[in-house]
Parts: structure tokens; C-alpha cells; sequence
């Protein structure tokens, strides 16, 4: 019983750091106020008409995620391997929320309340992999010793690793293939 509330604290408190992150960010959009909310190119309606890619920018933008994401997922993983894997794990959380607050702060203050759901088609579906691909990586290593009899699935140290790079890599390509269609759809929609 003590082990299975410390280990549902433990799944909630991973979240933490995101969550602080979006607060982060938008107080510091708040606080710069007008100057980055003039900026065009910031979450503007010029963002939404240059998702008009040829084929050719496609596959540029592709090897564009493929490094900056693979930056991502190498930083997660490496922390996953250090001892004091947390504290790396919830410094890419922060930044990650401070980057959502920041933008989701600008959409609402750009756009009023359809900046929200405008937002939320910027960051789906690719980011429900990267999400858990961090919550993958947040679990605890000891994990192991209080899944034999709960029937959840343990996959091995390199299983769980290589299903952490499988999932970045699907994120990958849905940001490049699938998340321009949902951002075409809120501007015929919406603008």
C-alpha cells in the first residue's frame, strides 16, 4: 500500500516541473509585454500562411526535426542513464513548459480565446510522443521490482530505451507530415 502511493506521487511529481514551466513562461511573456507581441513571425498570421511547403522544404524541415529532436531525445536518454537522472529529466520539462507558456501566452493575447484551441493544433499530435516518451523516461529504475505481480508490462533497460527512440521518431514524423495539416485547418477555419 505505502508503495503504491509513493509511486503515484512519484508519476504526479513528474509533471511538476512542466507545469512550473508554463507559469514560468507566461509571466515572462506578460512582463516583455508589447515588444514580443509585435513581432509578426512570433506565433503570427504570417506563420500560419508559410505552411505551404513543396515537397523539397518538406524534406528539409524533416532533416530540421530530425536534428533538433534528436538533440531532445539524446539529452533525455543520456539523463536516463545518469544516476541523477531527475534533475536533467525536469530541466528539459521546465524549459519545455516555459516554451509552451510562452507561446500559449502570446496566442491568447494575439488571437483571444481562439489563440487557445489555435495552440493546441500547433503542438498536436506530435507532442503527445514527446510527452511520453518523458514520462517513459521518468520512470523510476526500480520500478522493476514492483511490476512482477501488477501485470504491467516491463520492458528492459534496451527495450524501454529503444522504445523511447521509436516514439521520438514517430513524434518526428508527425510534426513534419501530420502537424501541418491541423495548423492548414485552424487558418482555413479560423482566419
Amino acid at each position: 500500500m505505502r508503495i503504491q502511493k509513493r509511486t503515484e506521487r512519484a508519476g504526479i511529481g513528474k509533471w511538476i516541473p512542466l507545469a512550473a514551466g508554463i507559469f514560468c513562461g507566461a509571466v515572462i511573456i506578460w512582463l516583455l509585454g508589447e515588444k514580443m507581441l509585435q513581432d509578426e513571425m512570433f506565433f503570427g498570421v504570417r506563420l500560419f500562411e508559410t505552411e505551404k511547403y513543396t515537397e523539397y522544404k518538406r524534406v528539409s524541415y524533416l532533416i530540421y526535426l530530425m536534428k533538433v529532436r534528436g538533440i531532445q531525445a539524446a539529452f533525455i536518454l543520456l539523463m536516463a542513464f545518469l544516476h541523477k537522472k531527475k534533475a536533467g529529466l525536469f530541466l528539459w520539462a521546465w524549459l519545455t513548459g516555459c516554451g509552451f507558456g510562452m507561446g500559449g501566452f502570446i496566442m491568447v493575447q494575439r488571437w483571444g480565446m481562439i489563440g487557445t484551441l489555435g495552440y493546441l493544433f500547433m503542438i498536436l499530435p506530435h507532442y503527445i510522443c514527446y510527452f511520453y516518451a518523458y514520462g517513459l523516461c521518468c520512470q523510476s529504475d526500480r520500478s522493476s521490482q514492483y511490476t512482477m505481480g501488477t501485470g504491467k508490462r516491463n520492458y528492459g533497460k534496451p527495450g524501454k530505451n529503444l522504445l523511447i527512440i521509436g516514439v521520438v521518431i514517430t513524434g518526428i514524423i508527425m510534426e513534419c507530415y501530420v502537424n501541418p495539416f491541423f495548423i492548414k485547418l485552424f487558418a482555413n477555419l479560423f482566419l
